[in-house]
C-alpha cells in the first residue's frame, strides 16, 4: 500500500516546510519537494493543507470490558479518528481492571482487530501485583491512583505506594492536592518516571514547577517528570458545573477561572508537557441521575478546541504538536511515533486552519452522544486521519476497515 501526500505544508515540532509525504507499508518512506510517486500511484493533493504527525491521546477510558454500553473500541476509536487522533494510551479502571497479565492479554484480544486506530494499555496497580507488573510486556506505564476515582482502585498506604514506584517502568498517577507532592516525592525517592494526570490547580503547577527544576538540578533530568491537562480544565471552569450540574462533574473537578489562567500559563511556558482528553463517557441518563458519574467525553474535541487557539494566538502549531504528539511519544517510549521522518510509522493528521464549524453532538461518533463544549464554533479542525498509511477519516467519513494496531514501547 503506497499513499503520496503532494503539496502540503508538513509541520515537525520546528515549524512547516512544503514539501511532498510518501508513505508505503505503513512507514515514511520520502520527504522532500516534488516526489514522483511510483508509475500508477495516484497523488492525494492536499493543496497546501497543513500534515503533523498523528496525535497521540494518552489518556482515555474505551470502558471495555466492563462498561461498553458508555463507549467501546468500534465507537471510542471512531471518535479518536474524528478528532484527529492516530493513537490512543487506555486507562485500566474497566471492569474487571486491568491488574494482572492474564487481564492484559483479555483486553488485547478484545481489542485486536477492532480498532480504527493504533492503541496501547496503561498497566494497573493494587499495591500487591508487583510480579504482575514485572510479567506484564509493552505496557506505557503503570497507573497508580492517589484519590478516589471510577474503579476503587485507590491506594492510601505509604508502603503499597513506594513498593508501586519502584516496580514501574514509568508511572501514571492520579494526584490531587497534597497527594501530588507525595508523587513527586516518591519519583525522587526511587528514581522512577512520573506522569502527573489532569492537573487543575495553580497550587499543583506551582509544586510541579519547582519539582522540574530539582529534577534538573539534582538528577541531570535522569527523572523526567511530565505534567499533563486536561481540555476541559482549560475551557471550563466551576461555573460551567453550577450551569451543567452532572454533566460537567468530573475528578478532578472543574476549578477557578483563576487556576484555568495558571494552567494557560503553564502550557505556554513548557511546565505543561501533554494534553490529553481524560475521555470518560457516561450515558445521557447516567448523568442526569444522581449521583453524578465522574467524566466527560473529550476525544473527539479536544484538537479542534486547541486549533482555535490558535487564531487566539495563545498556541502555535509546533505547541500543539509537543503537546498532542512528539512528548507523549518519548515519555510512553512509543516507537516511531511522534514525528514525521523517515523511517516513522506513517501516522499524519491533516488539519485545515481555515475551516470553521460548531461541536454539533449529532455529529459525535462517540457512544454516548454528548459533550459539554457543544455548539461552540471552532476554526481550525481535522480534516483527515491517516494510521499506518491508510486513510481512516476523510474528513466526513470513517472508512470501515480497522486499521489500529498496539503500539511498541520501546524501553
Amino acid at each position: 500500500m503506497i499513499l503520496h501526500l503532494a503539496n502540503c505544508q508538513i509541520y515537525m515540532q520546528d515549524g512547516p516546510v512544503k514539501a511532498d509525504l510518501l508513505i508505503e507499508d505503513g512507514k515514511i518512506v520520502d520527504i522532500g519537494p516534488g516526489i514522483k510517486p511510483p508509475p500508477g500511484q495516484e497523488t492525494l493533493d492536499l493543496q497546501e493543507k497543513i500534515a503533523v504527525p498523528g496525535f497521540i491521546d494518552p489518556h482515555v477510558h474505551f470502558r471495555v470490558p466492563g462498561l461498553s454500553h458508555k463507549e467501546d473500541w468500534h465507537t471510542g476509536s471512531a471518535a479518536a479518528a474524528h478528532g484527529g487522533i492516530t493513537t490512543v494510551l487506555d486507562m485500566p479502571n474497566t471492569n474487571p481492571p486491568t491488574i494482572s497479565v492474564e487481564s492484559l492479554a483479555a483486553k488485547r484480544s478484545m481489542v485486536a482487530g477492532n480498532s480504527f486506530v493504533n492503541y496501547g494499555f496503561h498497566f494497573g496497580t493494587t499495591g500487591k501485583n508487583r510480579e504482575e507488573i514485572a510479567r506484564a510486556s509493552n505496557i506505557p506505564s503503570v497507573k497508580l491512583f492517589l484519590n478516589p476515582s471510577t474503579g476503587k482502585m485507590m491506594l492510601d498506604k505509604i508502603s503499597a505506594i513506594r513498593d508501586s514506584f519502584a516496580a514501574a517502568p514509568r508511572m501514571t498517577v492520579h494526584a490531587e492536592g497534597d497527594m501530588v507532592d507525595l508523587a513527586l516525592e516518591m519519583a525522587f525517592e526511587t528514581g522512577t518516571d512520573l506522569y502527573l494526570c489532569h492537573i487543575s490547580t495553580k497550587e499543583e503547577i506551582r509544586a510541579i514547577r519547582e519539582a522540574k527544576r530539582k529534577a534538573a538540578a539534582i538528577t541531570g533530568d535522569k527523572i523526567r517528570i511530565y505534567c499533563e491537562v486536561t481540555p476541559h480544565h482549560l475551557f471550563l471552569t466551576e461555573e460551567s458545573f453550577r450551569k451543567e450540574q452532572g454533566f460537567c462533574f468530573m475528578k478532578p473537578a472543574l476549578k477557578t477561572r483563576e487556576d484555568q489562567q495558571v494552567l494557560w500559563q503553564a502550557v505556554r511556558d513548557g511546565t505543561v508537557d501533554t494534553i490529553g482528553s481524560d475521555h470518560a463517557p457516561h450515558t445521557v441518563a447516567e448523568k442526569k441521575a444522581k449521583p453524578w458519574p465522574a467524566g466527560v467525553p473529550g476525544v473527539e474535541t479536544t484538537i479542534p478546541l486547541l486549533l482555535n487557539e490558535v487564531h487566539q494566538e495563545r498556541l502555535t502549531i509546533p505547541r500543539i504538536v509537543a503537546l498532542c504528539s512528539g512528548n507523549p511519544a518519548r515519555f510512553f517510549h512509543l516507537k516511531n511515533k511522534g514525528e514525521l521522518k523517515i523511517g516513522e510509522d506513517g501516522d499524519v493528521t491533516v488539519l485545515d486552519l481555515e475551516l470553521t464549524g460548531k461541536i454539533d453532538e449529532k455529529r459525535l461518533l462517540t457512544k454516548c452522544g454528548w459533550s459539554p463544549f457543544k455548539n461552540r464554533t471552532l476554526q481550525g479542525w481535522p480534516v483527515m486521519t491517516i494510521v499506518r498509511g491508510r486513510i481512516v477519516y476523510d474528513g466526513k467519513d470513517i472508512q470501515k476497515i480497522y486499521h489500529g494496531i498496539e503500539v511498541t514501547c520501546d524501553g
